[in-house]
């Protein structure tokens, strides 16, 4: 496991990540999530999307600080 890193470092080539927000409804918050572009949209507004989905305007209006890369899944009989 990496530590966390700024948000400016993330991939934005929709991997998923573990993404850290310090005061999304006012505490701290970890969970998985992805960039995403809107590209199909008219008049896209990319953002950081939580798995969570806590709505589109929160996230853009509070978004993430850290990320870090999701930990490989364990193998077969571990």
């Amino acid at each position: 496991m990496t530590d966390w890193q700024p948000i400016n470092t993330a991939p934005q080539d929709g991997s998923r990540i573990l993404l850290y927000w310090p005061t999304l409804f006012n505490q701290p918050h970890v969970a998985c999530g992805t960039w995403q572009t809107q590209r199909y949209h008219v008049h896209p507004r990319p953002f950081w999307q939580s798995d969570y989905r806590w709505g589109i305007e929160r996230l853009r209006d509070c978004p993430p600080t850290y990320w870090m890369p999701l930990p490989e899944p364990p193998q077969e009989g571990e």
